[in-house]
């Protein structure tokens, strides 16, 4: 019966723990898509620009140059506009998983150390640890155990 009472008094530390701890890394979280929320917005609002002014650009010097340009170099110009156009559209395209990857660093990291939290909450509590506690520190591959 006193081992019972050990043990739920155990569960009910360890639930304690766990959930300010939760609550401490939902906070961070939230911080961390605050900070990233602006900017996603700015990204988007400048790539929308960079779209629309890149496309009145390309359409004002195509005018222009079928107005300058003889008859004979029309074709090969306009070919090569477009062929550099694409060759840019695929840099850009390319570089868009980097950008999205470098700004959601932070929030994945606090995702992965809610886990970690987890994970070391759940081995606490297995009945292998009876008795003693588990305390592993994150900067140190060896673990410390406490009687």
């Amino acid at each position: 019966m006193l081992k019972i009472a050990k043990d739920i008094k155990k569960i009910r530390a360890l639930f304690g723990y766990g959930s300010k701890l939760l609550l401490l890394r939902l906070r961070v979280l939230q911080l961390d898509a605050r900070e990233q929320a602006p900017i996603w917005q700015k990204m988007a609002i400048f790539f929308t620009l960079i779209c629309i002014f890149f496309l009145f650009s390309l359409i004002a010097l195509l005018f222009a140059l079928n107005s300058l340009l003889p008859e004979y170099s029309k074709a090969w110009v306009f070919l090569a506009i477009s062929g550099a156009s694409l060759i840019f559209v695929v840099y850009l395209v390319k570089q868009l998983p980097t950008m999205w990857t470098n700004s959601t660093t932070p929030i994945s990291q606090t995702l992965n150390d809610i886990q970690q939290d987890f994970l070391r909450i759940s081995n606490q509590m297995q009945p292998e640890n009876d008795g003693e506690q588990v305390i592993s520190s994150e900067n140190e591959s060896s673990e410390q155990v406490i009687n």
